[in-house]
């Protein structure tokens, strides 16, 4: 059986970028049910404490760069979490939630079954699903592609159902139907 750093060195060697996905913590807009979607709401205390809890889950993880949505829950997260530590944290607009429109601040379970109906048609003055996947498509290239990083992305739903569609290769109605579940930590390989 190979030893860990065998492993790690024969995923560097061959040009794939191990990544983790993380959700932000939980902000206040989550602890009152709604859909923040392009809102900039804070952490909530209890998301505070989360946030300390992830950094904790990392301490011995050599992790080279954390890329976050440039809202201020994501960033948060990764400084609560990481910021005593030297790895580099990037905001990045494309890793953003996704856009509701008129909908963003809407209660959270009104918006969950209304996605479905926004895969190719932009919600009303927000975008698709589409949309979304586009924004992950161009961050993807650009930091993403060969880099032999381990990679920590700290984001939202959208980041996760980008993910999940173009690494898992899950449907976009598979993931709209999906009832979300919170877990510490996704893991992809990026070829």
């Amino acid at each position: 059986m190979a030893s860990k750093g065998s492993a790690e060195a024969q995923i560097m060697t061959q040009n794939i970028t191990p990544l983790v996905f993380e959700s932000h913590s939980t902000s206040t807009d989550n602890e009152k049910g709604i859909a923040s979607g392009w809102l900039n709401p804070s952490l909530s205390d209890t998301g505070i404490q989360q946030a300390k809890e992830l950094g904790m889950r990392y301490e011995n993880e050599d992790i080279t760069i954390i890329y976050v949505s440039d809202s201020s829950r994501s960033f948060e997260t990764a400084q609560l979490a990481f910021g005593h530590r030297k790895i580099p944290i990037v905001k990045d607009s494309r890793l953003r939630e996704w856009n509701y429109g008129t909908f963003n601040g809407a209660a959270a379970e009104e918006v969950e079954e209304l996605k479905i109906n926004y895969l190719q048609t932009p919600f009303p003055e927000g975008e698709s699903f589409q949309d979304v996947l586009n924004r992950f498509s161009s961050f993807r290239k650009e930091c993403l592609k060969g880099k032999n990083d381990k990679v920590m992305v700290i984001g939202h739903r959208a980041t996760y159902y980008a993910l999940e569609f173009n690494y898992n290769k899950i449907p976009a109605e598979t993931l709209m139907t999906k009832r979300w579940k919170w877990q510490p930590g996704w893991k992809y390989v990026i070829k």
